[in-house]
This record gives C-alpha cells, sequence and structure tokens, in this order.
C-alpha cells in the first residue's frame, strides 16, 4: 500500500491565528474515500441461511464428491449439489461477511471471514450449522472492497470494525503552518486476488472421497492441516478435530504472495516473482527448501507427476510479465527446473487430471492440451465464448468460474470437452 502526502486538493485555506504571530494553522477540505465499517460485534453474528440466493461475484471455489463451494465475494457462501453436472442445484446460501477463500475437510467447510477463520458443519450440506470461529487470526485487510479510484483514502481506524465499503465525503484537515499534512493512502489494486489448490492436491477427506480446489484460492488442506497464505506469509492449523482448529505456526515467505499448492509432502507457493518450495515433514511449521525465480507476474502453479505448471500473465495487478506457462521438473525440490516456456495469450488459473491440462485465458476462453510429454504439450481443443479464470478438474467432469458465472463441462481423457450445465450470474 502505496502512502502519500495530500497537500495539492485543497478546496479551503483558512489561516486561523491564536495570538501569536508564530502560531497557525491551516484547515483544508477535499473530497476523499471514508471507511465504512461493519463493528466487530455485528461480524461475529450468529451465520444466517437463505433458502437461495443469486451469485454476484464468484471469488474461489471447492468440489467435493457430488458437492460444490463457492465464494461469492465479500458476501456468503452458495452450496450446490453438482451430482448431475447438467442441472446443478443451490441447496442453500450462508451468509459470510467478508468471505473470499473456502476448503473442506472432512464434514467441515473452512472459510475466511474478513479477519476470522470460520468452521461449517456441511454434514447435511442443505443445512450448515456454525461450529467455530478463531477470531483475528488474518490479517486486518481493509481494501477486501475497492476504494473509488481517483480519490485520497482516509486511513481506517482497525478499532472501528471491519471496513465494508467507501463513501465519498468532505474531509477537513486542520494542521499547523508547517511542510506536509496528514497522510492518506491510495488503494493500490485488488488485494483479494490470492491463489490456490490445485486438483492435484488430493486435499483430505480420505482415500474414498475427493476434496479440492482450484488454483487462485489462498487455502490448501494436507493431511491434518490447513495452510493460508496472506501477500506476505504463510500460516498453518491443526485439524486433528476439524471442528476445533487451532492455528500453530506463522511465518514471514516474502512479497506478494498469491498461490498454495499441496502436493505429496511439499507445498507449493506462488508470488509476483517466483515459486517458492516449502517441506511438510514437519507438518505444523512447513521449511524452506527453494524458489524458482521468474519475472513479476501473477502466478498460479498446480503439480502432478513431480511436473509443476506456472502460469504467467501481464495486467493489473500484475505489472508488465510475460504471459506464459512454465512447466518445471520438480523431482529435486532443492533445484527446481525449468524444462520449457510455451507462450500463452492471457493465461489465468488452470488445473491438471491425468494427461490433461486446461490453461483458463480469461476472456481468451479455455486452452486444452495433452500433457503426456510436459516438454511437448500437445494442443488438443480451445474453448470459445467462455470469459473464466480458474478451473477444477476431476473425474471427467470440469467447473470453470468467471465473472459470468460458472460453467459445468464433461471431458474424456483424450481431452473431448462438452458443454453440460451452467451456474449464471443474474442481471
Amino acid at each position: 500500500m502505496k502512502y502519500i502526502r495530500f497537500s495539492t486538493v485543497v478546496s479551503m485555506l483558512v489561516l486561523v491565528f491564536a495570538g501569536c504571530r508564530d502560531k497557525c494553522s491551516v484547515e483544508t477540505i477535499y473530497d476523499a474515500n471514508v471507511p465504512v465499517y461493519l463493528s466487530y460485534e455485528e461480524l461475529r453474528k450468529p451465520l444466517t441461511l437463505s433458502s437461495s440466493q443469486v451469485l454476484e461475484k464468484p471469488s474461489k471455489f471447492w468440489r467435493t464428491d457430488n458437492y460444490l463451494f463457492v465464494s461469492d465475494l465479500n458476501k456468503g457462501i452458495h452450496i450446490y449439489n453438482i451430482s448431475n453436472p447438467a442441472a446443478p442445484q443451490e441447496l442453500v446460501f450462508v451468509n459470510v461477511p467478508g468471505v473470499v477463500d473456502v476448503a473442506v475437510k472432512g464434514n467441515y467447510l473452512l472459510a475466511d471471514s474478513y479477519t476470522d477463520l470460520l468452521v461449517i458443519d456441511v454434514s447435511n450440506p442443505s443445512s450448515p450449522s456454525e461450529v467455530k470461529r478463531l477470531t483475528d487470526v488474518f490479517e486486518y485487510n481493509p481494501f477486501k472492497v475497492e476504494a473509488k479510484t481517483g480519490y485520497p483514502v482516509v486511513a481506517p481506524d482497525k478499532a472501528k470494525g471491519v471496513v465494508i465499503g467507501w463513501n465519498i465525503e468532505k474531509v477537513k484537515d486542520e494542521q499547523a503552518c508547517t511542510p506536509g499534512g496528514n497522510t492518506v493512502f491510495y488503494e493500490m489494486g485488488d488485494m483479494t486476488n490470492f491463489g490456490g489448490v490445485s486438483l492435484a492436491s488430493g486435499a483430505g477427506g480420505g482415500p474414498a472421497t475427493y476434496s479440492g480446489g482450484g488454483s487462485l484460492a489462498a487455502f490448501a488442506v494436507r493431511g491434518d492441516f490447513l495452510y493460508s497464505v496472506s501477500p506476505s506469509s504463510l500460516s498453518a492449523y491443526s485439524l486433528a478435530d476439524p471442528s476445533n482448529p487451532s492455528k500453530v505456526s506463522e511465518q514471514q515467505v516474502g512479497m506478494s504472495i498469491e498461490t498454495i499448492v499441496a502436493y505429496e509432502r511439499f507445498l507449493f507457493i506462488g508470488s509476483q516473482n517466483g515459486v517458492f518450495i516449502y517441506s511438510l515433514q514437519n507438518a505444523s511449521t512447513p521449511v524452506y527448501v527453494s524458489q524458482f525465480t521468474h519475472a513479476t507476474a501473477c502466478d498460479p502453479v498446480v503439480v502432478s507427476e513431480d511436473i509443476a505448471y506456472v502460469t504467467l500473465r501481464d495486467g493489473t495487478p500484475c505489472q508488465n510479465g510475460s504471459n506464459q506457462l512454465d512447466v518445471l521438473n520438480v523431482n529435486q525440490v532443492q533445484n527446481p527446473t525449468l524444462i520449457r516456456t510455451y507462450p500463452m495469450v492471457n493465461p489465468h488459473g488452470l488445473g491438471i487430471e491425468g494427461n490433461i491440462l486446461a490453461i483458463c485465458e480469461g476472456t481468451h476462453g479455455v486452452k486444452v492440451f495433452n500433457a503426456a510429454d510436459p516438454a511437448n504439450l500437445l494442443y488438443v481443443q480451445e474453448l470459445t465464448g467462455l470469459n473464466v479464470k480458474d478451473v477444477i478438474l476431476y473425474n471427467g467432469v470440469a467447473m470453470f468460474i468467471g465473472d459470468n458465472g460458472i460453467y459445468l463441462y464433461t471431458y474424456n481423457q483424450s481431452g473431448n470437452f462438452q458443454a453440460a450445465g451452467v451456474i449464471a450470474i443474474v442481471g
């Protein structure tokens, strides 16, 4: 977050002299983003349910065998029955203020709610219930809701609660007649687009069930632990009793951290500058092993059969990075090596199952490859007419998430994708 001195946009200057000529103040009035707060008391009221809600801003998603959990940015979680991909059925909507990321461990749904971690019993997906809340475990982020560009931003007061919006209001500052002034700051981009748990993570729930998320989630589940990333840190939570998790460690990783994927005994953490690899030999406190560095770019990653697939793209907030797919050999995790780079248009999230690799290209649809030989990916198919950012591939069903909704496709290991169903945004 960039801080600036605001002194140029002045609606009124009033010099107020108080007896002595060497004492004065300057009053400055200007338009600025002023925080709208939700008190912690209101935030932590018991969750409420709705029979259904219109999907507005799909953010992250997580799939189990027959159910799909979709976070509606800052609003709540939609739970769908997807046993019939051609006709997904919404079961319930859980109101969760500030939600971005979700994960599932057994019968328990884990979700962030601004600064808190929620545990929700979904043993009956049609009637979920809150069982635990860990307060103040996530970083205070006042920019889950973006401020209006072009206006300075008044510094939020954490003691007043979480920021749920911004109003443009007249702001008055009064200060001594000396250089400088009150500090305000501009919002520098979407702070919610962190990344991922891939299909290859095989996260939790026992060998007979599937549970996994997309490549743009900030949560990963491996064994009896939940791992979460923030822009600079990695945290671990014990899920030995998933109804009663506890935070067991937190450590600094780097800057601009975006994605996380659990693969075998390792975590692969993507940032705008590269991929960090951490060992899970001590699962409660992951240990840094190595990293693969690349030019500044947005960076989700998935891993399968000791091969990591990393997409890089340009555009805000990714600065001037390249649009490409990097394929890495991570058999020797101490020394990940680049196998090959493939040019792309604007790659976002990606997923892999078996030999099928699907890469979301935003407004440019989806590209499907046969990845039997990672050094020579074979182009199979392009899905056009989609604007999607992430995908989950599992058991012949693909789920793509984008700004216009969620698209369900069936596919085979030849890479033939067929449209099945859709969860559309209305309006």
